[in-house]
């Protein structure tokens, strides 16, 4: 869609000339009149709006005896969007980098992370895991008697993704806000979730410019460097300069990154784990941790 479009279809939402939910297909008014006016009346359309034509995500609402449930989350990501059934759950989410369906689709296939399924472009389609936070975990709940064996799933995850070149790059049990991207499935299992800024070396040391902002947003050199008002020309030239500094970087000090924002996760939980509880998940981390 272009910018153009894209403006004036919020003009037409904001106006009240089109319903929020038929704002994606609003160009069909014009090209295909007919088609336009089914999805007017469909009541489906009404209810899930374009999720609804997600692969998958069509043969829950259209196909099924009981179509789902639709709930919308979202912290940084933007817009996402959970189906619920008896039978099959899934998410919905935009994607925050252009290599984000590759190492998600990977994550997947090793168990780290969720299932991925066919998609549209722009967006992850995948599995919805029933669990809880780490986080979402307090004093007195079931997580400390087995707090070492998290530290051992995590350890063997970890060893996973960076066996297959592959650095999570953002905070795992918990950051400053407390939230965590780590997920105690019903099974007792783990699966990390959010690939969005994580990166593949694959193509070491050759990263992108996308690929260099999101190794760099989290250091404080940048947030430094944000304080600074900068202009996009002068963010360009930020990771330009940067980009150039990873074959000074091995693949080692880019996969420490995962076991530094691991434990400064763990030091930002102390209103849930003890010491010795921290140090029973790092004896557990590193029992199975292997590169």
């Amino acid at each position: 869609m272009s910018e153009s479009d894209a403006r004036a279809m919020n003009l037409e939402v904001s106006t009240g000339a089109c319903p929020s939910h038929l704002a994606p297909f609003l160009r069909l008014n014009d090209s295909h009149p007919d088609l336009y006016r089914k999805l007017v009346i469909d009541p489906f359309v009404v209810k899930y709006g374009v999720y609804g034509f997600f692969p998958r995500a069509y043969d829950l609402i259209y196909l099924s005896d009981k179509s789902p449930n639709i709930t919308f989350s979202g912290r940084t990501r933007g817009r996402v969007a959970i189906l619920t059934s008896r039978s099959n759950n899934m998410v919905i989410k935009p994607l925050q980098n252009s290599n984000e369906a590759k190492v998600a689709t990977l994550a997947g296939e090793l168990g780290v992370g969720p299932k991925q399924f066919d998609s549209l472009q722009g967006f992850l389609s995948e599995e919805y895991i029933s669990g809880t936070f780490i986080t979402d975990n307090h004093s007195n709940s079931d997580i400390r008697p087995c707090i070492e064996d998290i530290g051992i799933k995590l350890g063997a995850a970890f060893g996973k993704l960076h066996e297959n070149k592959i650095c999570y790059n953002d905070s795992t049990v918990s950051d400053p806000d407390k939230r965590s991207h780590l997920i105690l499935d019903q099974a007792s299992d783990i699966k990390l979730i959010d690939f969005g800024i994580s990166l593949s070396l694959e193509e070491y040391p050759n990263f992108s410019l996308e690929e260099t902002f999101n190794y760099v947003r989290t250091m404080p050199i940048y947030r430094i460097f944000e304080t600074m008002n900068p202009t996009q020309g002068d963010i360009h030239s930020f990771l330009k300069s940067y980009q150039g500094k990873f074959k000074e970087i091995s693949p080692d000090t880019i996969y420490d990154r995962d076991l530094q924002f691991l434990t400064e996760g763990l030091q930002l939980m102390s209103d849930i784990l003890t010491e010795a509880d921290k140090t029973a998940f790092m004896q557990g981390f590193h029992s199975t941790y292997k590169r």
